[in-house]
Order: C-alpha cells, then structure tokens, then sequence
C-alpha cells in the first residue's frame, strides 16, 4: 500500500484521528521501517500534548522496524513482564527516548525493615497500599498530592496551629481513597540487592533493592515527586537505622 507522504503522515492521520476516537480505543499502534520516522511521530505526539506513549524494536538479522503506541487512558504500559519498561529488544538509544516509568534504588536494610519502613511512610501520607501476600510486592494509589513540600507545610502548619486533620486544605489532608478514582497509582517490588553499577562494586550485605513503577495516572510530575520523596526517606531512615546500631 503506498500513501502519500509515506509512512510518517499516514501515522501523522491516525494520530489526528485518535484525537477524536479517545478513550473510544484503548491503545493506539503503528509500525514503521524507519528509526528518523520514529522520531517525527514522537515529535508529533509530543505537540498533540499526548504523554502516555511507547515504543519499541524488533530486530531479525539486518532488518530493524519500529512500533509505536499511545493511549489517552491513564494506565500507563507496563511492558510484557507487567514491571514498567520496554520490551527487551528496545535498544539503549530508543530507551534514552523513552519517558522513564520505572525508579529504583538500593538501601542498606533487610527486606523485612524496608517493608516496616515504607508502611510508616505510606500511612503518614495517607498512602492506600495493597500488599501482596509474598510482602515483597505491592499496588499503591494517592487520591491526591499529600508529598510535596507544599502539603508537607500545610499540614504542619495545621498542627502547630492545633487544628484538627479534618480541617486543613484539600491538598494536606486527601479524600478516602475509596472515594475518590486515584489521582496515581504505583507497583512496588522489593528484592535482594544486585550489583548494576558501572563500578561494579557489589552492595553491602543484608541489602535491599527498591523498584517503583508508574501505573496509573495522567501527571508524570506526580510519579517523580512521589518516588524521590520516598527514596529521600528511606535513605534517612536506612542512616538512622544504621547509627542506631
């Protein structure tokens, strides 16, 4: 089939067309045969404002194709084994292009404290978490932003103040979770510390290793504020911990 304009305005159309369908479809995809093509439909994708987006790279001895999805939902792709990221086959490159939707990081602390830890955390933010019946995996879901510095200080605010929770701001105390459809939605998975720095220096013993995905939700700016405020905190918890002892 040949179109005019090639393959970068025939998906240039669909693009357009999805615009009107929406949620009609939940996933939209293509296929093209050249990388420079990729590029444009992202490029394009971006000024649409269309942020939910992947792509990846089939490879079969010299020959290369590129497919490429958007979606105007909220769930985010996971990718085939459900923890975020592209398929295996996508190359460095193609990931450097990619929105991230996976953070990890390392702490010096046994499963079981990180999971103590991370449940304090979860509860001080109004946090509803699901854990899985192994302990080590769970679906967490915000009903609003209860992270940022500036709900942070509302609520301290409130209790120098001496008010009661109930009545601080919308943005410092959230709605029940159970009320409201959640504003995010996260996958968290601890596991046994490996090794995947470039020094290859291997962590300390009795490590563990903390993995956030993004699963739900239309603002990225939440996911990463989220996850780097729970980093931050297990890290000062991991060195109190650690100088306690």
């Amino acid at each position: 089939m040949a179109t005019k304009g090639g393959e970068v305005a025939f998906v240039k159309r669909m693009v357009a067309e999805s615009e009107v369908l929406r949620e009609t479809i939940r996933w939209y995809t293509s296929m093209v045969g050249k990388r420079a093509s990729l590029d444009e439909i992202m490029a394009e994708l971006k000024r649409r404002k269309i942020t939910n987006v992947t792509a990846t790279e089939f490879c079969q001895g010299r020959t290369r194709r590129w497919a490429i999805g958007w979606s105007f939902s909220s769930e985010r792709f996971l990718g085939d084994n459900g923890t975020g990221g592209e398929s295996v086959q996508t190359s460095k490159r193609l990931k450097q292009s990619m929105p991230v939707s996976e953070r990890v990081q390392t702490f010096a602390l046994s499963a079981s404290s990180l999971c103590d830890m991370l449940n304090a955390l979860f509860s001080e933010l109004d946090l509803a978490v699901d854990w899985q019946p192994d302990k080590h995996t769970f679906t967490g879901s915000a009903a609003c932003d209860t992270w940022s510095r500036r709900a942070r200080r509302a609520r301290q605010h409130a209790l120098q103040h001496g008010q009661d929770k109930t009545n601080v701001s919308k943005i410092a105390t959230p709605p029940s979770p159970s009320l409201l459809p959640p504003l995010l939605q996260f996958l968290g998975r601890i596991t046994p510390a490996t090794n995947h720095t470039a020094s290859h220096v291997p962590p300390p013993s009795n490590s563990s290793q903390l993995q956030l995905t993004w699963k739900k939700g239309h603002d990225r700016r939440l996911f990463d504020t989220l996850a780097a405020h729970i980093f931050t905190r297990m890290r000062q918890r991991s060195a109190a911990s650690s100088a306690s002892h």
